[in-house]
């Protein structure tokens, strides 16, 4: 329950056994909603360009996009989206 250091205290050895995990891989948990979790295993047949950005050895292309908006100091600023690019 812990949203800084989340633990997998039980159904280790299940879920070992189920995904037939021999080796030490790469797990990505995401949570989605509703106690639904989405869940990548990589394994050492798996690309490094496959492996999140965040990982240090990823090879991915894929970048954050940054840029800068002019707001005049009198306008009220929009907090939503307008846009978002798709890769």
């Amino acid at each position: 329950m812990s949203l800084i250091l989340p633990i997998l205290t039980n159904g280790w050895e299940e879920f070992r056994h189920y995904y037939r995990i021999t080796i030490n891989p790469l797990i990505s948990f995401t949570y989605l909603a509703n106690n639904t979790f989405q869940i990548n295993i990589f394994n050492e047949n798996t690309s490094t360009n496959e492996y999140p950005r965040y990982h240090r050895l990823t090879t991915s292309i894929t970048r954050d996009i940054h840029f800068n908006v002019s707001v005049p100091d009198m306008s009220p600023i929009t907090p939503y989206i307008i846009y978002k690019a798709q890769y």
